[in-house]
């Protein structure tokens, strides 16, 4: 796959396991998404991250959002820089997750994609988000 067609990708991916991108359910989601970490991609370096973090609107409206995120990286001078990124984003009420601080795993840490998948699976908010019901979902493609 070409980065530039990552997005395109990544719903492919989605419709066919017959999943709406705009009202995605976790854990259906979740799997369709290391599907697409599989994904060979025509890039010199790649990562993966889940991360949780608050937000609050201007309204003073307080939100957790869980990201999955594919990063894209080319390699200058044995530095890896990222280009563009992937994401999907659910977005849930304060009250639905037992979020106790900003959490940002990026499977550079792991020895695999496979064990970077298996700790964010046994993460107990990541528990919680798969079972919860989002209030919005997206998905996000940019250039860096």
């Amino acid at each position: 796959m070409r980065i530039s067609a990552a997005e395109t990708e990544l719903r492919r991916q989605l419709e066919a396991a017959a999943l709406n991108p705009d009202h995605l359910d976790p854990w259906e989601a979740w799997k369709v998404f290391k599907q697409f970490l599989g994904t060979p991609a025509a890039i010199e370096d790649e990562g993966a991250s889940v991360q949780f973090s608050r937000e609050q609107s201007p309204e003073g409206q307080s939100s957790i959002y869980q990201n999955w995120i594919r990063q894209f990286a080319a390699v200058e001078d044995g530095e890896d820089t990222p280009v563009r990124y992937v994401t999907i984003e659910f977005e849930y009420r304060s009250q639905d997750l037992p979020f106790e601080k900003d959490v940002e795993l990026w499977s550079y840490d792991f020895p695999d994609i496979a064990a970077f998948a298996a700790h964010v699976e046994a993460l107990d908010l990541f528990q919680h988000a798969l079972s919860a019901e989002p209030v919005g979902t997206d998905i996000i493609c940019e250039e860096i």
